[in-house]
């Protein structure tokens, strides 16, 4: 909580879409209203993540050939774990081909994939779509609704500009904030 205020909900881009950046969100009680950063579904054609099943108690996959895929490596500073089953059981399954074309097939998990996940679930409900739907246009939108942007000085072009505003007079200023991406709606704690 800062200056008193504690946003319940939040909305932004895709690129506020991490793992890490949703998990601490629902940590400090923000609902996230935000796309998750997704790339399950780049596999150039390969069987994708839907083809294999997670288990939690043991922290493995199961592929779609009955194979075990078990946990090799966790980085803590990427926070992205794989799995990877024997290298003679990834070369002897008959559907390899389809799989990877590589010598074994290695999946990917984020290890905040609960929060990943509790956030996809968000995305097809009404307050989503209303969080979205005020965002629309919007770059920051300060929680006192008086407050006006801060302004450049006149004889200073802005460090920052839009395509459109090249073919604006000189002395045109932005309308919008730089700072984010994001819009948060703001209660008072009070």
């Amino acid at each position: 909580m800062r200056h008193g205020f504690q946003p319940d909900r939040i909305a932004a881009d895709g690129l506020y879409g991490t793992g890490a950046f949703l998990a601490w969100l629902l940590n400090r009680e923000v609902t996230p209203h935000i796309p998750v950063l997704d790339r399950k579904h780049q596999t150039k054609g390969k069987h994708d993540l839907s083809h294999f099943q997670y288990d939690p108690e043991r922290d493995s996959y199961t592929c779609f050939g009955g194979h075990q895929l078990k946990l090799c490596n966790a980085d803590e500073n990427t926070r992205v774990k794989q799995y990877r089953p024997t290298a003679k059981i990834c070369g002897d399954c008959p559907v390899r081909k389809a799989c990877t074309d590589a010598p074994l097939r290695t999946i990917t998990r984020q290890m905040d994939e609960v929060a990943r996940q509790t956030v996809r679930n968000l995305r097809h409900t009404q307050a989503y779509d209303v969080s979205h739907d005020d965002a629309k246009g919007r770059d920051v939108v300060c929680p006192f609704e008086t407050a006006p942007p801060p302004k450049a000085p006149l004889t200073q072009r802005p460090k920052w500009f839009r395509a459109e505003d090249l073919n604006r007079p000189s002395h045109y200023q932005p309308k919008k904030l730089p700072l984010t991406a994001m819009t948060a709606r703001w209660e008072s704690s009070a």
